[in-house]
């Protein structure tokens, strides 16, 4: 075994992949969103001290399987989107002709929804939805797309 891959498994039983860097993640957004933001105070130290306790809360309840599911299927999603944006234009279909103009709007619902459905196939609660539930649910957002599409014009 070589020293990189026994620093490694080291590492792994120490729980560094499972609490760490899930720590240090979520520790890096959170702090960077309140100090960009500002929405709950102005001072650095305030806004280290809530990014740590959120860090710790949310490692400490989400830990292990919860992000390795989350990051695989975000990853999925994340390639589903490219490979379609790629298809488009193949076609010669540009993002903006297809949204308008508005398209960072629709990006950031689309973010979203995708984080929303990243986090309920992950945590597993997908169980308790029907599939005559996400049908619908569907059905609404294709409605509400095409409704959306024609009144622009």
């Amino acid at each position: 075994m070589s020293l990189i891959q026994s620093v490694l498994d080291n590492l792994a039983q120490l729980g560094f992949y499972d609490f760490f860097m899930p720590f240090v993640l979520i520790l890096a957004v959170v702090f960077g969103i309140l100090q960009n933001k500002k929405t709950i105070s102005e001072e650095v130290s305030v806004n280290g001290a809530i990014a740590i306790a959120i860090a710790f809360l949310a490692t400490y309840t989400l830990r292990g399987v919860f992000f390795t599911q989350i990051f695989g299927i975000a990853g999925t999603i994340i390639a589903a989107i490219v490979i379609l944006i790629i298809f488009l234009a193949l076609f010669g279909v540009k993002p903006e002709e297809v949204f308008g103009g508005d398209t960072k709007y629709i990006a950031g619902i689309g973010a979203v929804i995708i984080v929303a459905i990243a986090y309920m196939l992950a945590s597993g609660t997908t169980a308790s939805i029907s599939s005559e539930t996400v049908m619908t649910i569907i059905v609404l957002l294709v409605t509400f797309g095409a409704v959306y599409l024609i009144a622009k014009k």
